[in-house]
């Protein structure tokens, strides 16, 4: 029996989307915090960054999800 069959497969996806996107974002930001000291200057130090990393790392899973084709 199946711990998440009752889950439909999109929700799934999105939820596992949700939580790598969240992973990078935290990740980022301890490192800020790490460089730059207080957790203000953190978040104005990589805010410019979290946009293209958002977008990246969707765009990566959205790849990775295609089903591969040989032909």
């Amino acid at each position: 029996m199946a711990l998440l069959g009752w889950l439909s497969l999109l929700v799934f996806w999105a939820s596992q989307v949700a939580l790598v996107v969240a992973g990078h974002v935290v990740a980022a930001h301890r490192v800020a915090l790490d460089r730059y000291g207080t957790a203000s200057a953190a978040r104005r130090a990589h805010l410019p960054l979290v946009v293209p990393m958002v977008g990246y790392t969707v765009l990566s899973l959205w790849i990775v999800s295609r089903p591969v084709v040989s032909g």
